[in-house]
């Protein structure tokens, strides 16, 4: 059980920063003191600030959260899912300062970051950090909703709400074995919920009083509860045509279109007795009730600035296309994309992450491994269901056919970009590898001319209505061998598929074939003892988020503080080993940030979203990443051709006097030995991954029955770097 949590807790901090490819937005400036102030100064800075008068049991509780939420908002803000000094959060900013206009000093306190998810939300925290998703950006329709849920927040750190649920929930737990010792866990859970609603509804009422005095048009607090209301929609309703994806060569038979789509219904969500939330639907009442009898003249949708809100939304819903492409939400990728397109036909990029959703798309459809992406056409409402309906109706060669074609049509604008041209062949190698397929079985030429031949051989033979039938039947059965009719004339796209025909290619392609060490890194799979056995050859590394957790007793959570101490020294047994082994290690250490350090920061989001990719990978599933071309150009910077991962677990064991027993009779030196020196296990490991292929050249993980002994990690450490420096 011990080892399970261990494993999990490897992959938690080794993907460290995570969570874009278009990078049009990233965090800039200098970066913001509480990204560079430790938790450890925070947690004291708060604790002094708690009453004398408070009791000794309040006093434990308030103490208990600021230590456990100093860690962990830290923990989120180096983690690569916020950004600072960006366009969004600048532009909150001012939409919060207008909001504040009369309270100069609640304004200054506050600090907005934008985080990096798709899901429509925002809140704040007890230190007055206000984060705003980049996906409640992508859905809102004006500058009044977003200032109205601005108010919202605003109101909860006003009011300490998240301290003072953590104290309720405190006192809950204490009077459990009181009054609450007749209730089951639900309705614990139950009564916990109520007081967080309670916080919402306050939240909700005070952040109209201050919405109430804004210029903001009163409309917006109703269309602000409807964008939370139905969240899971696209940006917009678009209707959906196949005929997006054909073209005089590629068309698609007609029941490959839905004829009709699941209507949008309304959310009926009146029932919040499980909900840790009071219903949408009751806050959008008490809101309208609110606001009824009030004028609404003179108030707008912008006050800032409209055209800077739809720059912003435009922004957010570019930036949630590489959200949706990193989640492997390949259905929202295209169709997001898809409705942006209507805006900006001509804009490459979202061509491009069609493309890279199609290939994804058939990459996992050919590894049988989509079952856990792949969406059921009756569960969607509006547009979008059809077009999942159009995707499910195609088999996986169908698929591999489409996605081959539209990435190919597409590669003479993306000359520039390797990645993409081996996507290009990914896809291509593909469609002869699974399918058993061949190009040659393809036909030259355009659908209708081979189509009319055809009907012409046939009529002499078969009577009028026969003819139609049988039509009918070449255009349903063999649509998809018209795919490449346009491209078997050129010579490129055939010497590529000439290449593809021999199963020598095939075996040349695979990591083993070329002597590379390359194993998908999965969280159970392809652990080694450190003995010594890799020898890289590497002049140079990039060391990316190393860290040190230490345990609480028996692995019960992490000590905090002692973590952080014990990171400072393991960074310094980094620099040294590589120092010793004569090894220019470059370290991209989140918790070593300075003001001035946010190309490393950006860098450290970058290099973290796609080692998520690599060890979410299964080993049989060969994929190039989503931001590979990030990638190949961090590896340039930093001249390196592989990145570094490395870290430490270390906890203590409850150990018991018969535990040893055994030694004293055998061997009493070693007895007390064993007495003395605290019983307890570290985890020690290292994952080196290639930077072009993603292929793990080195893995290492070692149990080490000590708790962290200084000694013993410095020579674990300067053994793992010896391999890598080893020729």
């Amino acid at each position: 059980m011990r080892m399970k949590l261990i494993l999990s807790l490897c992959l938690i901090f080794l993907l460290g920063i995570t969570n874009a490819q278009n990078s049009q937005l990233q965090s800039s400036g200098d970066i913001p003191s509480d990204f560079t102030t430790s938790s450890a100064e925070k947690y004291k800075k708060e604790i002094a600030q708690i009453s004398r008068k408070t009791n000794r049991s309040t006093k434990k509780n308030q103490k208990d959260f600021f230590l456990e939420s100093n860690f962990g908002i830290d923990e989120l803000l180096l983690s690569g899912h916020v950004m600072f000094n960006d366009p969004i959060s600048k532009y909150v900013k001012e939409v919060a300062a207008e909001l504040l206009k009369d309270e100069p000093k609640l304004l200054q306190e506050l600090r907005f970051y934008t985080t990096r998810s798709s899901a429509v939300n925002a809140f704040a925290t007890n230190q007055g950090m206000i984060f705003i998703n980049v996906g409640l950006i992508a859905k809102l329709k004006n500058e009044a909703q977003l200032a109205f849920i601005i108010s919202h927040e605003i109101a909860h750190y006003r009011e300490k709400h998240s301290l003072e649920f953590y104290l309720e929930s405190k006192k809950m737990d204490k009077e459990d074995k009181q009054e609450f010792i007749k209730r089951n866990n639900i309705d614990q859970k139950l009564a916990k919920n109520l007081f967080s609603k309670e916080q919402e509804s306050e939240a909700d009422e005070l952040g109209l009083d201050l919405f109430f005095k804004s210029k903001y048009d009163l409309s917006a607090v109703e269309g602000a509860f409807m964008i939370l209301k139905y969240a899971d929609l696209p940006f917009d309703e678009v209707p959906f045509d196949k005929i997006f994806f054909e073209d005089q060569y590629l068309t698609f038979p007609t029941n490959f279109q839905a004829l009709t789509l699941k209507e949008i219904t309304l959310r009926p969500g009146d029932d919040d007795e499980e909900s840790t939330h009071p219903s949408i639907n009751k806050r959008r009442k008490i809101g309208k009730a609110a606001i009824d009898g009030k004028s609404n003249s003179g108030r707008k949708n912008f006050v800032v600035s409209e055209d800077k809100f739809k720059e912003i939304q435009n922004l957010a819903r570019y930036e949630c296309l590489d959200y949706h492409l990193r989640d492997y939400r390949f259905y929202d990728a295209i169709y997001n994309a898809y409705i942006l397109s209507k805006s900006f036909p001509d804009d490459l990029y979202l061509k491009q992450v069609i493309a890279k959703a199609l290939y994804g798309m058939t990459k996992f459809r050919n590894a049988d491994k989509f079952s856990d992406y792949k969406i059921d056409k009756y569960d969607l409402e509006g547009e979008i269901g059809k077009l999942v309906f159009f995707l499910n109706k195609m088999d996986d060669s169908q698929l591999n056919a489409l996605a081959l074609r539209y990435a190919y049509l597409l590669k003479e604008n993306f000359q520039d970009n390797p990645t993409f041209q081996d996507i290009v062949e990914d896809l291509g190698r593909d469609f002869i590898y699974h399918h058993d397929s061949h190009y040659s079985d393809f036909l030259e030429g355009k659908p209708a001319d081979i189509i009319a031949q055809k009907n012409k051989e046939i009529s002499s033979e078969l009577d009028e209505v026969k003819i139609k039938n049988q039509k009918v039947e070449i255009i349903e059965s063999t649509h998809i061998y018209y795919a490449f009719g346009d491209l078997l004339q050129q010579k490129e796209f055939v010497a590529m598929m000439d290449k593809f025909e021999t199963k020598e290619e095939i075996a040349a392609n695979t990591p083993k074939a070329k002597g590379q060490k390359i194993k998908r890194f999965r969280s159970y799979y392809y652990y080694t003892r450190n003995t010594g056995e890799f020898a890289l050859g590497k002049e140079k590394i990039l060391v990316v988020n190393p860290f040190y957790l230490r345990m609480k007793k028996d692995f019960e959570g992490p000590s905090l503080i002692r973590t952080e101490k014990s990171q400072k020294s393991f960074r310094k047994a980094i620099e040294k080993s590589a120092k010793n082994l004569k090894l220019k290690a470059t370290i991209l250490d989140p918790n070593n940030l300075t003001k001035g350090s946010v190309e490393e920061f950006n860098d450290m989001r970058t290099l973290s979203e796609w080692f998520s990719h690599q060890i979410s990978m299964e080993k049989d599933l060969r994929m190039i990443a989503f931001n590979q071309e990030k990638i190949n150009q961090l590896a340039l910077k930093y001249d390196v051709d592989s990145f570094v991962w490395t870290g430490v677990i270390s906890g203590k064991l409850s150990k018991f006097f018969l535990d040893d027993y055994p030694k004293l009779i055998f061997n009493q030196p070693s007895f007390l030995y064993h007495m003395i020196v605290p019983s307890g296990e570290s985890i020690i490991f290292s994952v080196v991954l290639n930077a072009e292929s993603g292929g793990a050249e080195m893995v290492t993980f070692e149990e080490v029955p000590f708790v962290d002994q200084k000694d013993i990690v410095r020579q674990r450490v300067y053994d793992i770097f010896a391999q890598i420096r080893k020729k």
